[in-house]
């Protein structure tokens, strides 16, 4: 298991090579984010976020998204801004479908579109998110068909 700031550092600055992508995100922040509070379960561990260019991708572009907004990095930053927090999520979401695309992982793609599918079940969903997602699935959906 990454669990050194130096390793989770090399894994940011490789992912950055390969993406052409500067992250101005912290190894702390990113440790901090993964294991701050939250509504609701998580799907991936640490470990798998870690292991995956695109879950990794993924949780970075939703970290530099709440930064943006002003938000700091907290163990509560997801508690206390649910909304928000969804919000970079679905931004976050798009750069990692984007990211499987462009590698060909259609496989990568549906199993995430899968997931975003349950989002509209959730009653955490923002329902001005709602039809962003819809948007989602259909997006990638024909995106993937037309690979």
């Amino acid at each position: 298991m990454i669990t050194e700031t130096r390793e989770i550092e090399v894994l940011i600055k490789e992912l950055s090579k390969k993406t052409g992508r500067s992250f101005s995100v912290s190894s702390r922040e990113l440790w901090e984010y993964l294991h701050a509070e939250s509504y609701e379960d998580d799907l991936f561990t640490l470990n798998d976020v870690l292991s995956s260019d695109y879950l990794l991708l993924h949780e970075l572009v939703e970290i530099e998204c709440l930064k943006e907004k002003g938000l700091e990095i907290t163990s509560r930053v997801t508690v206390e801004n649910p909304e928000v927090v969804y919000r970079c999520h679905l931004d976050a979401l798009r750069a990692e479908l984007l990211m499987a695309l462009q590698e060909n992982d259609t496989e990568w793609v549906w199993k995430r579109l899968r997931d975003a599918e349950s989002y509209l079940e959730d009653k955490n969903l923002p329902s001005e998110l709602r039809e962003e997602v819809v948007e989602i699935l259909v997006k990638f959906g024909r995106e993937v068909d037309d690979h």
